[in-house]
C-alpha cells in the first residue's frame, strides 16, 4: 500500500521545490550526456528523476505564479486605494476652493461698516484688529467667513479679530478698489 506522507512535499517552501526541479533536470542532463548512467542505480530510478522532475516543476511553477499573481494584485490594489485617496483629496480641495471663492464673492456685498473695518486693516497694513467681544461688525464678519477669532481671554472691549489668509490675499490684491470704495463711503456720511 502506498504511504500517504509523500503528500508532505506538497508543503515545501518554493525554494526547496525550485531546488528539487533543477536538480532532477541536472540528472537527466547527465544521463542524457552520458557523464552519469542512471540504470547503474536501478530500472526504476531514471523514471522517478522523471516523475520527480514533473511533479516538483509543475509545483515549483504554480508556486512562482501564485507568488507573482499575489505581488501584481497587491501592487495594483495599493495603485487603486492610491487614486481613490488622491480623488477623495482632489474632491476635497475642490470643495474647499469653492467655499473660499463664495466667501471671496460676498466681499463685493459687504455693509458700509464691515467693508470699514477691512479697509482700516489695510491701512494699517494689519491682518487683524481689536473691538469689543460683541461687536455687530464682526459678528456679520465671522459669519461670513470672513475673520475668525482665536478665542483666549481677552479683555472683552478689545477683542481680537484675524481676517482668513486666503481673504487676507485677496483683500491685498484689491487694496485700491476696497479703499476707493471705503473713502466714498466715508465721504457720503459727512
Amino acid at each position: 500500500m502506498l504511504d500517504a506522507n509523500w503528500l508532505n512535499a506538497l508543503k515545501l517552501p518554493t525554494k526547496a521545490l525550485t531546488g528539487l526541479f533543477i536538480a532532477s533536470i541536472i540528472l537527466l542532463i547527465f544521463d542524457k550526456t552520458k557523464i552519469l548512467d542512471l540504470s547503474v542505480f536501478g530500472s526504476l530510478i531514471k523514471p522517478s528523476v522523471i516523475l520527480i522532475c514533473t511533479v516538483s516543476g509543475a509545483l515549483s511553477f504554480t508556486a512562482i505564479s501564485a507568488t507573482l499573481i499575489e505581488i501584481f494584485s497587491a501592487h495594483r490594489k495599493r495603485t487603486l486605494l492610491e487614486q481613490r485617496r488622491e480623488l477623495r483629496k482632489n474632491e476635497q480641495k475642490e470643495a474647499e476652493n469653492e467655499r473660499k471663492q463664495k466667501v471671496l464673492d460676498r466681499i463685493q456685498y459687504l455693509s458700509k461698516d464691515e467693508l470699514c473695518y477691512l479697509a482700516d486693516c489695510l491701512r494699517e497694513k494689519k491682518q487683524s484688529f481689536t473691538t469689543f467681544v460683541h461687536c455687530p461688525t464682526a459678528s456679520m464678519l465671522m459669519s461670513k467667513s470672513i475673520i475668525y477669532t482665536p478665542g483666549g481671554t481677552h479683555h472683552q472691549d478689545y477683542y481680537p479679530f484675524v481676517i482668513y489668509d486666503f481673504v487676507w490675499e485677496y483683500l491685498l490684491e484689491n487694496k485700491e478698489q476696497i479703499l476707493v470704495l471705503d473713502n466714498k463711503n466715508k465721504e457720503a456720511e459727512k
